[in-house]
């Protein structure tokens, strides 16, 4: 079980409902899945496991940590399709407030709510300092010219954006939905709660005005990706479970 999936149509719930109770393991990717699954979904208690989804460290430990936040002007990236789930609307809400801060908003992605965010863009006043980049062929290379990632989601899985920002070294602001179980708030990144596009803007005013604590929580979080987040660690779990099914 990869996500949250309350948005889905009854009927897709309802199959999982009569598989779930029937299967030997089910497998969820966080505390918050497993809950999901348990509650909504019959998945039986005793035999609905958690296992962290893995990422390819070596990929985002090779982006470059010198440069953060050494320019005049903070980039600010968010990594997802435009779609509702991510929350854009809540990262340009809050950034509205900030405009006599020295920011720049990068969006990689695509999705069908790509037209209503331009335009929420131009409403707020910040649609110039405001990047829309589609989707990236190469995340790392365009990570590296970041200093902050922000990943506002209304509900999600596990975030593997998150996951692969920390190993990246960035400074990384997440909604409570996105960020529970993978960031020590304020060691090695912060969460903010969901859908409060007022309580992100104090954050990030938070970081522009001690750099210094931002710089040293990216550290932190490549050192908690490196130890937490490697893909041999999943698999690994992974075969335990599948041999003590044998």
């Amino acid at each position: 079980m990869h996500n949250v999936e309350a948005y889905r149509p009854w009927h897709y719930r309802a199959l999982w409902r009569q598989m779930l109770p029937r299967s030997d393991a089910v497998v969820a990717v966080s505390g918050a899945v497993r809950e999901y699954a348990l509650g909504h979904l019959r998945a039986p208690d005793k035999t609905t496991f958690t296992i962290l989804n893995g990422i390819d460290t070596g990929r985002w430990l090779a982006v470059p940590a010198a440069g953060l936040f050494s320019q005049g002007t903070v980039r600010i990236a968010t990594i997802g399709r435009l779609h509702r789930q991510k929350g854009h609307g809540d990262a340009l809400d809050a950034l509205s407030g900030l405009k006599h801060l020295p920011w720049e908003y990068h969006l990689f992605g695509e999705g069908d709510e790509r037209g209503p965010l331009q335009a929420l863009a131009g409403k707020l006043g910040i649609a110039e300092r405001v990047r829309w980049h589609g989707v990236s062929l190469d995340l790392p290379a365009q990570i590296a010219a970041m200093d902050i990632v922000v990943q506002p989601s209304l509900w999600e899985g596990l975030s593997l954006t998150v996951m692969e920002a920390m190993a990246a070294g960035r400074c990384v602001v997440a909604s409570e939905a996105a960020g529970r179980e993978l960031i020590n708030p304020g060691v090695d990144g912060w969460i903010v709660p969901t859908h409060q596009p007022e309580a992100l803007r104090e954050r990030l005013a938070a970081i522009f005005s001690a750099p210094d604590k931002a710089k040293a929580a990216a550290v932190q979080a490549r050192q908690s990706a490196r130890s937490r987040f490697g893909m041999d660690r999943h698999l690994n779990q992974l075969d335990s479970l599948y041999r003590s099914l044998l």
